[in-house]
């Protein structure tokens, strides 16, 4: 679901990754992207292919696939007995899966 801040990021003429993602479905989103939805109603028409395509679930599983190696990268560090290591490896690893299960 593209919620305010992918609104606000089209808005801004930013394409982010469920965008850019829809693009490679939906061809007319190369235009908008382009100009960056300066016309009138490229935001809206924007939305709708976004919505008609997979970039959203293809961008949700994008993410979870780059978590997914972050946290193996954290667990692959040296190892290390010292609780203030193993605490901020932890909280490395936390952050990988909050980053994909936030709403904002």
């Amino acid at each position: 679901q593209l919620g305010k801040p992918a609104l606000n990021d089209m808005r801004a003429g930013l394409a982010t990754a469920p965008v850019l993602l829809a693009a490679e479905e939906q061809p007319g989103l190369i235009s908008l992207i382009r100009r960056k939805f300066k016309g009138a109603s490229d935001v809206q028409y924007a939305l709708e292919m976004v919505h008609d395509s997979r970039g959203v679930q293809r961008a949700k599983e994008l993410a979870a696939q780059h978590a997914q190696l972050a946290a193996q990268q954290i667990e692959a560090l040296p190892a290390s007995s010292s609780p203030y290591v193993l605490a901020a490896r932890e909280a490395l690893i936390n952050i990988t899966h909050r980053v994909l299960v936030r709403s904002k």
